[in-house]
């Protein structure tokens, strides 16, 4: 563009002249003038740029784990909408898909906001060439506040401590316009919650070595609104005092619940 002068070097080889150019601050025509010896010459030079995009995002689903995490299961779109190919840098990846899980609902750099890679990229996408990413997974940390939430994911984004960076900055990839490349959905983390009900004791058989045999049945309910994942166990505790405490007494497990369970499902 007009007016804008910008030092360039050049590597004479057998193969041919190469220009080295600086990071440039916008994309434009530019006229480069060589000047070998005491003549001068000029070309027209048009520069391009990358513009990453996304878009498409959709949640197949969110798993609850046993250690209080949150397995989630998405899919989107990254297309390049620039002019010229998103090229390979000196070191790989070229960028990387980030998603953010927000209790704020803001893409910050505070604590309510951890981010989490789904997916690398180390190869280059053509001007108006696009990839999907079916089925990226994830896992946000235990800790995660359950509730309402609002889930980001961003192209050429950073998430320390995985990548360098911060939340919200421009990332590893040069590009035209870096508003675009964030979506977002509202999200909802739930919970399992366990219930026991309809314990009915029999009446307890003595056995020879002085121990006794206790019938039991009784039934667990998952009335959470998440899903429990196996795998758990169902313990019965004898007390003297009516309390259960370090002095009761266990004699092992009655059933070891190799089952995941629905909101709203019950096993007896």
């Amino acid at each position: 563009p007009l007016h804008d002068a910008l030092p360039i070097s050049a590597t004479i080889s057998p193969s041919g002249l190469y220009l080295q150019l600086p990071v440039l601050a916008r994309a434009g025509t530019y006229t480069i003038a060589i000047e070998p010896g005491t003549n001068t010459g000029s070309l027209t030079l048009q520069l391009g740029t990358v513009n990453l995009t996304i878009s498409g995002l959709t949640v197949n689903s969110i798993t609850t784990n046993q250690d209080g995490s949150f397995a989630f299961d998405i899919n989107y779109t990254v297309t390049n909408t620039g002019t010229i190919v998103a090229q390979p840098g000196t070191t790989l990846p070229i960028w990387s898909d980030v998603a953010y899980v927000s209790s704020s609902g803001t893409l910050d750099n505070t604590v309510h906001t951890a981010g989490y890679v789904v997916t690398t990229r180390s190869t280059a996408l053509a001007a108006g060439a696009s990839y999907q990413v079916v089925h990226g997974s994830f896992t946000a940390n235990p800790g995660t506040t359950p509730g309402n939430a609002t889930l980001f994911v961003k192209t050429d984004g950073h998430a320390p401590p995985y990548t360098s960076g911060t939340n919200t900055d421009n990332g590893s990839e040069p590009e035209s316009n870096e508003t675009d490349n964030v979506v977002s959905q509202s999200v909802t983390l739930n919970l399992p919650d366990l219930a026991i009900s309809n314990l009915v004791a029999g009446t307890p058989t003595s056995n020879q070595d002085g121990s006794f045999t206790v019938p039991l049945s009784y039934t667990v309910t998952n009335i959470g609104a998440g899903t429990a994942m196996r795998a758990w166990s169902d313990l019965a505790y004898l007390s003297a005092n009516g309390v259960l405490d370090a002095a009761s007494q266990t004699n092992g497990i009655l059933n070891a619940a190799n089952v995941t369970l629905a909101p709203g499902q019950n096993y007896a």
